[in-house]
């Protein structure tokens, strides 16, 4: 939810990059936390949101593990005796292009 404001208000950016972005960034999520007398009320999700919103902007590699599995045969050419787990495979690989 948060990524999609920040693009909102920010639509020739992909991802804050800057100090000054990521702390905007920090400071959109803070804003969304309920406060009794302008104190924040601690809530394990904001928590959990700030301490994780360096992953959102981190680079997203597939292990090379996963590539060749993408690259097989039997995920990107499915048919009625394909497997769950191809189809899954082929889900997935859908899911990340």
């Amino acid at each position: 939810r948060a990524m999609s404001e920040w693009k909102r208000k920010h639509p020739d950016a992909e991802l804050p990059i800057s100090s000054e972005e990521r702390r905007e960034f920090k400071a959109l999520l803070k804003s969304w936390q309920r406060k009794i007398d302008d104190c924040p009320i601690p809530e394990e999700n904001f928590d959990e949101a700030v301490s994780n919103m360096n992953k959102v902007w981190g680079p997203k590699k597939i292990p090379s593990e996963i590539l060749a599995i993408f690259d097989d045969e039997k995920c990107q050419e499915l048919t009625n005796q394909s497997s769950n787990f191809w189809i899954i495979c082929a889900a997935l690989k859908m899911f990340t292009e």
